[in-house]
Order: structure tokens, then sequence, then C-alpha cells
């Protein structure tokens, strides 16, 4: 993460006991554990973590569902899976 620049927040959950609690409500059973927007990675893997970071969750104005739409790419139109809402970002 230091290597690539992405800026990152890391938690010990051996000695942070409300880190160990999050990761515990989130049904988390393992680390490393990486949380991008909403997204929850268990594990190690460089192409996750690359796929998480170059996408950012937006939710549906309409119903509210959660969607994965890629950074960085101007203005986007969004067709919502779940009603079918068309919108901009």
């Amino acid at each position: 993460m230091r290597q690539k620049g992405y800026p990152f927040t890391e938690r010990n959950v051996m000695t942070e006991q409300a880190a160990a609690v999050e990761l515990q409500n989130r049904g988390v059973c393992g680390v490393p554990a990486f949380l991008i927007g909403e997204e929850m990675i268990v594990g190690f893997s460089p192409q996750q973590i690359e796929q998480a970071i170059d996408f950012q969750i937006v939710a549906c104005p309409h119903c509210g569902k959660k969607l994965s739409v890629p950074k960085d790419k101007g203005k986007l139109r969004i067709t919502c899976p779940a009603c079918q809402t068309v919108f901009e970002k």
C-alpha cells in the first residue's frame, strides 16, 4: 500500500479492542482484512485490492442499492440493476 502511495489506516486487532470488535461485528474471522469503501477483502490479494481502489460505491437515489462504479471516468450514466432507475454520477 505504501509502495503504491495509497493512503490507509492500519489497525491492530491484537492491541486495539475496538478494531477487533469492528471485525467481529462485520463477521470477519481473519486478518489481514481491508475495508475499501463498502467492500471487505479478507486476506492479502493485491489484484482484489487494486480493483476495489479503482472503483467507488454509490447508492441508487431511488432504492438505495449500493453499486460499484469506476473512479475518475468523468460523468457516468448508471442504470440500477435492482429498480432500473437511471442516474448520473
